[in-house]
Formats: structure tokens, sequence, C-alpha cells
């Protein structure tokens, strides 16, 4: 207690030190505990759902067309229920969206889900009210129900138990409400808010080709993931063998479902726990060079101790319980920041990453708070405190030994190597994310997004969905009052928009072609309204673009991607061939009458795929994306547009109403997101590391203070004194540079699957990067080398 109380009497009596080292740990310790929360919630924590560890997703594979798994296919899902013996239950699910309609409120656009009967015991969950879905429920036929979640049963009926037996409208369907999810319910996904049986698809998916649900599987005890694997991998075989020909090349993959959840943003959160790490690792470092030379003020002081009869043990043990009294308030004020910043990352991630509303200050993650603030304690005080032990006592008190001193500067030299090699090491990973994101946000999606308006609209159970004639009239006009509108240009529709963050494909059949099953293209589909491509400012290459003819009389017309003309008619002549889409002996031909540019139809960081454009009174859909051009600004319009799409009393649901710039942008959130956190802690270490550097050189100018005085005595100019302090400081710089690089190019290797047309190796980055934590050094350095430069030699020599 006597050593505590020095050791608050210490901190006390130097505010400047105990200020910069208690925020320069504070922040450290924030951060790295704010982002465990994430790594904790999102990676870590369990899931909400009884034995969640035994719970799988269930995907199907296909390598010949490349490495990311395929939903599944509903006959195949029939299969693996009858076959597998590795699991307790096994079930299927989809996500579909559609119009909600009745109980309290108008219609909306609402995401839904449908699965089969055995889906919620898979869970283990239990209804709030009601009953969830049997065998009876769950096929051709079976009575039109719904299941819906405890948030929708309030808002539209007033209470779960009011929402049993009511009826809703699901797309012009009515359906009766057997059951109320539990409180809190966001499986797959939060905005989900509406279940039906998945038996009941009056579309079904009938064909194995056909890929639109996923499958979700309960093991049973003692059953691992790799019994279950090796299972599914010969059930799959199986299949393959008694239908060679309708869905070749196919497998099934058997993911933890935890996993599966977080498959996509694992790396990244990763990434960026680790560069926090780093993070901390320099601040560590920061403090012990600011004890190191507190240290060497305080020989004095240690060597009386010493002298006085103080053993090694109690000299280390008093330093010991300084440096673990700067960490303990450290992390009390780190604890505080992860506060606010858990807040922040919160509020960033929660469209970014899933289970962001699990991220929390839980015990787990105080209780890692503790450990960081331990372990930092270790790494900037225990060294010094051996340190401070081994003080010369005669030299001290008699102050004509720098043995230590030396010892001192050599150790402060390697922490300043360290600080810039860590630095390096993070600057070259933000610079790789900074050239990465800068490519992205140059790259032409193909089409014009300036001033562009886009705006959801669904005919799905209105009363003018009966016909494919009325739903063709419907936006014929829509268009053309939209057009009439002061400071429209052009209006146009499609029922899936560019830059969608997905696509749905179909088999692509050409005629003439003799290609295996495992060979057949597959292809992006797009409905458009007349004067689409004009609207969105993409080219027609070659052909033409459709016309009011098209699809009413003659051979269906079809305008392909630039991309697969390229692949399939290399020396042109795809104007005039036939394809089909989707399954052949259902699909009608198709004769190609234009190519039109490449569209990045999923993301502007994917490449952009095969794609294909039917006129909409070909194939008529009746939810689509309403495309404005405006001469002013867009958003202004959409009140308008909203009115016209409603004109006459309509009950149509507008939703999704946003600019495509907005769109873009929306669309490289993540990607903005994480190159800002890892430039601003790559800034943070290079700020950190420019301070140790200017700490340790200034040190070494004050103990060379009468070197420096009898070498201007003897007529050394300043510009030699300050070339010598320099040559100190690029030593150091050199040597941390060289180690930061090589480690840098190991590590940068973890961030590949998060760079865009850059190599982890680039050496544009690594250039700029060096240059520049160079200079900044080098300007570091060169205000205590000026300081060097103008030491009175009198006064020098007469204070030694």
């Amino acid at each position: 207690m006597t050593d505590l109380r020095f050791a608050v009497i210490q901190l006390v009596k130097h505010p400047v030190f105990t200020a910069v080292a208690m925020i320069t740990l504070a922040m450290g310790i924030g951060a790295n505990t704010a982002l465990f929360s994430v790594v904790r919630g999102v990676l870590l924590k369990s899931l909400p759902y009884e034995e969640a560890n035994r719970l799988v997703l269930l995907n199907e594979t296909n390598p010949a067309q490349g490495d990311g798994g395929f939903n599944v296919s509903y006959v195949n899902f029939l299969d693996w229920r009858e076959q597998a013996t590795t699991f307790e239950t096994i079930a299927a699910f989809g996500k579909y969206p559609l119009t909600l309609r009745g109980g309290r409120g108008v219609a909306e656009h609402v995401l839904a889900a449908n699965a089969s009967a055995d889906f919620f015991s898979v869970l283990r969950i239990r209804p709030a009210a009601g009953r969830f879905f049997t065998e009876d429920d769950d096929r051709p036929g079976g009575d039109p129900v719904a299941i819906v979640t405890h948030a929708l049963a309030g808002q539209r009926f007033g209470s779960a138990s009011a929402a049993v037996g009511q009826a809703l409208s699901v797309s012009g369907a009515p359906v009766t409400v057997i059951g109320v999810l539990p409180p809190g319910f966001a499986f797959p996904a939060d905005d989900v808010v509406l279940w039906t049986p998945v038996g009941q698809s009056t579309n079904g998916p009938i064909d194995r080709a056909v890929h639109t649900l996923f499958g979700l599987a309960r093991l049973r005890p003692g059953v691992s993931i790799d019994e279950a694997q090796t299972e599914m991998s010969t059930i799959a075989a199986r299949i393959q063998q008694a239908y060679p020909t309708e869905d070749p090349g196919h497998g099934v993959a058997v993911t933890p479902l935890r996993d599966a959840l977080v498959a996509d943003v694992r790396t990244t959160i990763l990434v960026l726990f680790g560069a926090v790490g780093f993070v901390l690792l320099i601040a560590s470092v920061s403090v012990a060079d600011l004890m190191l030379a507190r240290l060497a003020s305080r020989r004095h002081e240690i060597a009386v101790r010493a002298a006085l009869g103080a053993t090694r043990w109690r000299i280390t043990r008093q330093m010991a319980i300084e440096a673990f009294a700067l960490a303990a308030v450290s992390g009390t004020l780190g604890v505080l920041v992860a506060v606010w910043a858990v807040d922040l990352l919160v509020g960033a991630l929660g469209q970014i990453v899933p289970r962001a509303d699990e991220i929390a200050l839980d015990p787990l993650v105080v209780a890692f708070a503790l450990g960081v603030t331990l372990l930092t304690a270790l790494l900037f005080g225990v060294f010094p405190a051996l340190r401070s032990a081994a003080v010369d006592v005669h030299g001290a008190l008699t102050e004509r030994s720098s043995s230590g001193a030396r010892g001192a500067a050599r150790l402060r030299g390697a922490l300043a190597i360290a600080q810039v090699a860590i630095s390096l090491i993070l600057l070259a990973g933000a610079g790789l994310m900074l050239k990465s994101f800068w490519r992205l946000q140059r790259v032409d999606p193909g089409f014009d997004p300036t001033q562009v308006l886009s705006m959801t609209v669904s005919l799905s159970g209105t009363s003018l969905g009966a016909s494919n004639e009325e739903v063709i009239a419907y936006y014929r006009d829509l268009i053309e009052r939209v057009e009439s509108i002061p400071g429209v240009v052009r209006a146009s529709g499609v029922n899936a928009l560019p830059i969608s963050g997905g696509d749905s494909e179909g088999q692509i059949t050409i005629e003439g072609r003799a290609l295996r099953p495992e060979e057949e293209p597959g292809g992006s589909f797009r409905r458009i309204l007349p004067g689409y491509f004009e609207t969105m400012g993409i080219p027609i290459l070659e052909g033409r673009e459709f016309t009011e003819r098209d699809g009413l009389a003659g051979d269906s017309a079809v305008i392909i991607s630039e991309a697969m003309a390229r692949r399939y008619w290399p020396d042109g002549g795809a104007v005039g061939s036939r394809i089909k889409i989707g399954p052949p002996e259902y699909e009608p031909w198709l004769t190609i009458v234009g190519v039109a540019g490449d569209v990045h139809n999923v993301g502007v960081g994917q490449v952009p795929g095969l794609a294909t454009y039917e006129p909409h009174q070909q194939r008529v859909w009746r939810t689509m994306n309403l495309v404005v051009r405006a001469s002013g600004d867009p958003v202004s319009l959409a009140p308008v547009i909203r009115d016209e799409v409603r004109r006459g009393g309509l009950d149509v649901p507008v939703y999704d109403v946003t600019t495509m710039q907005m769109r873009i942008r929306g669309s490289l959130a993540g990607r903005r997101f994480n190159t800002g956190l890892l430039v601003a802690f790559a800034v943070v270490a290079l700020m950190l590391a420019v301070v140790g550097l200017y700490g340790v050189v200034s040190y070494s100018v004050a103990q060379r203070t009468r070197e420096f005085g009898i070498r201007v005595a003897m007529g050394a100019r300043a510009r030699d004194i300050i070339a010598t302090v320099l040559r100190e400081g690029l030593v150091l710089i050199g040597v941390g540079v060289a180690l930061g690089t090589t480690g840098a190019l190991v590590l940068t290797r973890a961030i590949q699957g998060m760079l865009f047309d850059v190599t982890p190796g680039d050496p544009v980055t690594y250039a700029v990067v060096g240059a520049t934590l160079t200079l900044v050094a080098v300007v570091a350095s060169y205000v205590p080398a000026r300081r060097a430069s103008r030491v009175d030699p009198m006064v020098a020599i007469r204070e030694e």
C-alpha cells in the first residue's frame, strides 16, 4: 500500500507525463475493447437457439461453375430429407418480397419467407401464440396460412393473441394467421415479417435446376460436421447418378450455421481487430518509451534507494506498481471510450454485418478489457522496471557513468524501430485499401447514374394485377404520365435494377451449340419497359433496341450483354442468333436483336456477368423499378411521381425510393467503413511512431549536449551537427522501414479478399507509404537536430 500511495503521488506530480500516457493507453485499450465486442457479438457468441452448435446450413455446390455456394433445389431437399441419417431434422426455407394488406395499416412491401413444416422445430422455438406449420399445411392445395412476427402482430392486430385467426392479403391472395413468432426472432434476417409454407408455392420449385431455397438441419447428438458432410456427399453422388442430365455436377456443403451467417464479414472483422491490436502495441511501446525517459531522470533517486539498502526486487516492485497504477486508470478510461465506440460501431455496422444488434459490452468483453489492461501494463511497465533495478549506484550518484544512459538509449532505439515497423504495416494495409477503394469509385458501372431516380412499384394483389394486358397498359400509361412531368427528361422501368447486390440467373441454351450440361452458361434476365437503355445511358453496341412489336408477334426478342456476345460470338454474328433462357424444355426460342454495353448488375466490385434483356410486354412482370432521368434534382420529383403511381385511388406500394448515385454509394458502404477505420488506425500509429522517434532523438541530443558543445567550439558548422543527428534518426528509420516492409508483405495477404484491382504486394503503394513514413520521421528528427546545432559551447561545457 505504501508503494501504491507513492505511485499515485508520482503520477500526480508529473501531470503532463501522466496525461499523455493515460490518453495513449486509454485510446488503445478502448479501441481494442470495442473491436472485441464486435468479434464477440458477431463471430464468437452462440446463436440464440437451444444447442445452437448442432445447427448447420446446407448449400449446393458445383465446382465447374465457381467456388461459391448455390441455393438448394426443392426436389433435392426432398431427397435429402428422405435419405439422410446424420440429422435429427432437415428443413428448407427461402426469402421473397410481397405486398401485404389487412388488419390495421395500408398496403406495404415486406420481406417474407417460406419454410417447410419442420423449420421451426429445427430451431427448437415455440410460438408466442397459435401454432406452427404442419405437414398438412406444407403441401400443394393446403389451406392458405401464415405465421407472423411478434412485431407485425402488434402493428396489424394489436397483440399476438389477437392476430391468430385473422386474415391477411399476401400479394392479393388471402391467408389466415395461425401463429405468432416469439419476440426478437430474427432469422434469417430481422426484416422478414411473415412466413408461408414452402410446399404451397403456386409456381413451385419442381425442377432440380431451379435453386431458390436454403437447407437448415440439426445434427444428431454425437455426429460431427465431417460425418454429416461425408454422408451428404454420398447422397449427392447418388442423386447425380440417378438423374445425370437434370442438374449435373452439383454436390452439397455442410457448414455450421453460425459460420455461414458471418462468412462474408469474418475476414474483415478479424483484420480490423488485428489492426487495432497493432495500435495498442504501438501505444504500449510509446508509454514504455516515456517510462524509460522518466527513469533516466530518476537514476539518482533510484541509486539513493539502492545505496540505502533497497534490493533489486524492491526497486522493480515499486516501478512495476507505478506501471500497473497507470494501467488501471487507463483501463478504466478505456472502458468508457469503448462504451462510446460501441454505440458508434453498432450504428455504422447495422446494415453491413449480421448480428450487429448483439454487439455489446457484456461481462466477457469487460473481462477482455481487464486482460488487455494487465497485458499492457506488462508490456510497458515490467521491462522498464527491470531496467531501473539494474542502475549503477556509484555512477548515478557521482554522475560520471553513462553506461546506464547508453543502455537506455539502445533500448529506446529498439522501441522506436518497432514503432516504425508496426506503423508501416498498418500504413501499407491502409494504403492498399485506399487504392482499392479509389479504383472502385472510378469503375464505370456501365450506365450514367447522374440525376436518375429509382423507385419500386408493385401491382401484385391490386385490382390491376388480374391480367397481363392490364399490367402492360398500366405501366405504359404510367411512363407517359411521368414523362409529362416538368423536369423529367426520360422515364422507363426494369424488374431488377443494376447494383442490386445479387442477381437471378437462368440456364442459357444457344441454338446450334452442343455444350456439355456442366458447360452450359447461366445469365441474368431483365424485363424492361420502352426507353430503358436511353434512360439509363446504356449504349446499344450492335443491332437495335426493342420496338413496340417485339414480343407481340413472330419470334420473341432478346438483347444480350457485350460480355455474352464476346464469349460466344467473338467474331461477331450474335444479332440474329437464337437462345433460350431457363429450362430448355419449357422456354421458347428468343432472337437476339441487339447487343448492349456491359452493366455492373451485382456491384461495381464484381465483374459484369452474362446478361439478357426482354421487353416487358413479352414477359410481363408485376413489380417494376421505375427509373427517371431528371434535368435537375431527381429527389424533388419523388412525391409527384408517387402521386402518378397511385392516381385513381390505387392502393399501390411505392418503396425503395433513391437515386442511382445513392445506390452505388450504398453498395460501397461496407468498403468505405473498413477503409476509413483502417486508415484511422494507421494515422494514429503513424503519430505515435513519430512522437516516439522524436523522443528518442531528443533524448540522444540531451545526452550529447557536451559533445555537441565541444564540436561547435572546435569549428563544426550547424549543418554538420544536423547531419550527425539526422544520420542517427535515419538509421532507426531505415531499419524500421525494412522490417515493416517485410512484415507487411506477409501480413497484407490477409486482406487480399478485401482488395479490388490491387495486389497485396503493390510496389507503388509500398513506395509511397515508405517514402511518406520516412519523410515524416525525418521531419520529427530534424527538430531536435536543429536544436542541437544551436548549442552554446560555453554553456554546455560549464554545465558539464
